[in-house]
């Protein structure tokens, strides 16, 4: 069932419409900041980061730890996603 998901051109869609959502609410943010501006963006930095976290369970789960380390943009995802 992972591995359906993980493959799925749905599920792709929507990681890739989270990632620009996510780079807009990164744009959004400026000095000197607005206090309300900024907890929103906080907590969209959060579910964000919630967000692509499940993302790399699935995916390791899916593919297996094996075959996911052996593709180096998974590797790559990993390092930026939850950095």
């Amino acid at each position: 069932m992972f591995f359906w998901i993980c493959t799925s051109f749905t599920y792709m869609l929507l990681i890739n419409l989270c990632i620009v959502a996510n780079t807009v609410c990164l744009a959004l943010d400026y000095y000197p900041t607005n206090n309300e501006l900024q907890a929103v963006l906080d907590i969209f930095n959060i579910v964000f980061f919630a967000i692509f976290f499940i993302e790399l369970v699935i995916k390791i789960i899916g593919l297996g730890p094996v075959v996911f380390i052996r593709d180096f943009y998974n590797i790559f995802d990993s390092l930026i996603g939850t950095y």
